[in-house]
């Protein structure tokens, strides 16, 4: 039985001027070494960015960005985050869908960037979970509308789910305000699809989450990481990292690569 590979980055937050970072680390820089190992790697079918692409809200940024991934061989797919700008993501990375980044057309539109895409057997559903201008996520109605329509159609093929924030609670206090507020909606939704795992990005560290049989699973950031300590956020950087996922057959394995 063949199995499929892609990989999970996130939170690279990209800069056009990267000379005075925040926290002291250049996004830049991380993203170059974290593409470097993945285009090292064998056999990956494609990479997946699961939001919080720029982190200055510059349009520039997405430029920048689009070049940094330029060395990946394969198809690019990206999600918007509460830090994106959706008309400047638009406009330089392309309208959502499959296909490699300089390949998409170009629009600037501000909805939500949301879309699906198959892979050897595999459905994958690509999540806007962006409200704008807020920090937490939330699923808007149309969009979620379309998620159930997707979910309900049968036979349901194995189905991986993106989305940029965490769709249930982590326990941790100062993050849980944070997570999607309708994602008990979400899981709903979900349920009703053959969903074998969520995986999502926006806390900058890794940790798996289960609601009920369905089980979530984070990807740390490109440039650093959180503590995951109850009281508040406690940088941890340069932590750079990525996510490599298998598909064989109806089952999925993940496992995380630090740089």
């Amino acid at each position: 039985m063949s199995i499929a590979r892609f990989v999970q980055i996130s939170d690279t937050h990209v800069l056009t001027d990267p000379s005075n970072p925040p926290h002291g680390v250049d996004p830049n820089e991380t993203l170059r070494q974290v593409v470097r190992r993945i285009a090292e790697r064998p056999s990956v079918d494609f990479v997946v960015v699961t939001g919080d692409l720029i982190g200055d809200d510059r349009a520039s940024s997405y430029a920048v960005l689009r070049a940094l991934l330029s060395p990946l061989p394969g198809p690019v797919y990206v999600l918007a985050g509460n830090h994106d700008v959706r008309a400047a993501l638009r406009a330089e990375l392309g309208a959502p869908g499959p296909g490699r980044l300089a390949e998409q057309p170009r629009e600037t539109r501000s909805d939500p960037y949301y879309y699906e895409f198959a892979h050897a057997g595999w459905r994958f559903l690509a999540l806007d979970s962006q409200i704008p201008g807020e920090v937490s996520g939330r699923i808007d109605e149309a969009q979620m509308a379309w998620i159930a329509e997707r979910c309900a159609i049968r036979p349901a093929p194995p189905t991986i789910v993106f989305v940029h924030h965490p769709p249930v609670p982590c326990g941790i206090g100062w993050l849980d305000p944070h997570r999607i507020e309708n994602g008990p909606t979400l899981i709903a939704a979900l349920r009703e699809g053959n969903v074998r795992r969520v995986f999502f990005g926006h806390v900058h560290l890794p940790m798996t989450l289960s609601a009920g049989r369905l089980v979530c699973t984070s990807a740390p950031s490109t440039c650093y990481g959180f503590s995951d300590g109850r009281a508040g956020p406690v940088v941890i950087g340069p932590r750079p990292g990525l996510q490599v996922v298998e598909l064989e057959g109806t089952e999925v394995r993940s496992h995380l690569e630090w740089v």
